[in-house]
């Protein structure tokens, strides 16, 4: 895909313009701990997205410590506004290719944020479930998409599981419609649909690693493509993916 489509892409979310990008030190500090890098969710480890998996894991969550969603939260925020100031910042012709990359990796790894943020109050939203005495499918999927979209607009102000529990209960509420699916992230375009999703689970070993942590497949946060052998490497393997996909 075309480095330009590729911006405008980013371009259309809508990201707010920050004044300036966040400081070195700021980044530094926000991404060093274990729980933002080596303990984010990845797409495999969403299997509560599925109705009938959902309850047995919303019983086996404790509630999560205040000290840990915030650093969660503040993650987030770095990532939002350095991924915001290189989308804003760069030409819309022939932008460097590293940057719009480094912008892509940053919003998965928000997503990943925003799904571990989600994974923790799963037991609240069971109980918001309940407490509209839903259990269908439709339910979980509504519940689930209204807390996905309340924990990406969570500023960290107070605790999100009240945000969540109110979001669920405003989508519970309304009149009952068929949810076939839950977004995963106001960016899903970042991530692989499920033809190619195939085809790199057909992929060699060293291969599917690579794709797995580009797109943050697996758990531990997203790399970009100079981090894992540069551009060409994974342009290459995305490639290959999609012709296994093909075949199959």
């Amino acid at each position: 895909m075309l480095l330009e489509h590729r911006l405008a892409r980013l371009r259309r979310l809508g990201l707010d313009p920050v004044p300036e990008p966040p400081g070195e030190h700021e980044v530094e500090t926000a991404l060093a701990p274990i729980d933002v890098r080596d303990r984010v969710l990845g797409v495999h480890d969403l299997a509560w997205l599925d109705p009938g998996a959902f309850w047995t894991a919303a019983a086996e969550k404790p509630p999560p410590p205040a000290a840990r969603e915030h650093e969660l939260v503040r993650a987030r925020t770095v990532l939002v506004a350095r991924a915001s100031w290189l989308v804003h910042g760069s030409p819309r012709t022939t932008p460097p290719a590293t940057l719009v990359d480094r912008a892509e990796t940053d919003l998965r790894w928000c997503a990943q944020l925003t799904w571990t943020l989600v994974d923790s109050e799963l037991a609240t939203i069971a109980r918001t479930i309940r407490a509209q005495q839903r259990s269908d499918g439709d339910a979980v999927r509504a519940a689930l998409g209204a807390a996905i979209d309340a924990t990406e607009r969570f500023s960290g102000t107070g605790r999100l599981a009240a945000a969540v529990t109110l979001a669920g209960t405003r989508a519970l509420a309304a009149r009952p419609t068929p949810v076939p699916r839950v977004r995963l992230a106001r960016w899903e375009f970042l991530f692989p649909d499920a033809r190619l999703a195939r085809g790199i689970e057909r992929l060699d070993p060293p291969e599917r690693e690579v794709a797995h942590r580009y797109f943050a497949i697996t758990r531990g946060a997203a790399r970009s493509a100079d981090e894992l052998g540069g551009a060409r490497c994974v342009v290459r393997i995305a490639r290959d993916a999609a012709r296994r996909a093909r075949v199959a």
